[in-house]
């Protein structure tokens, strides 16, 4: 019985790594400057998302017209979770802030469509 224990947890390993293994590795991002815009309380936000050497190495904003404390609140906290996970999944929204964050996510994530992969 602890021989069959053994062998079906070393089975269940060797699947899981097989599994993952197979995984297709993504392809490298076209380099270039990218621009998407998403609906904020008080109008469009506008970013920009760089890609060089194949990877997302910058993201800005280029223009909005928020309440200005929000939108700097919004801004420093979306692009920096945005520049460290390299995507807009799983991006926390800043507390009193949450029809701006999700204008930045809508026009990063926009910014992102316009790549192809």
């Amino acid at each position: 019985m602890k021989h069959f224990k053994l062998f079906a947890v070393l089975s269940v390993l060797v699947l899981a790594i097989g599994i993952i293994g197979c995984k297709k590795p993504l392809a490298p991002l076209n380099d270039g400057t990218y621009t998407g815009s998403g609906a904020g309380r008080n109008g469009d936000i506008t970013v920009s998302v760089t890609v060089s050497g194949g990877v997302i190495t910058d993201a800005q904003l280029v223009s909005e017209s928020e309440t200005p404390e929000i939108a700097a609140a919004a801004e420093a906290s979306l692009l920096s979770q945005f520049l460290q996970k390299g995507s807009t999944k799983d991006l926390d929204a800043v507390t009193g802030a949450t029809i701006t964050s999700n204008a930045f996510i809508e026009a990063l994530s926009k910014a992102l469509s316009k790549i192809d992969q």
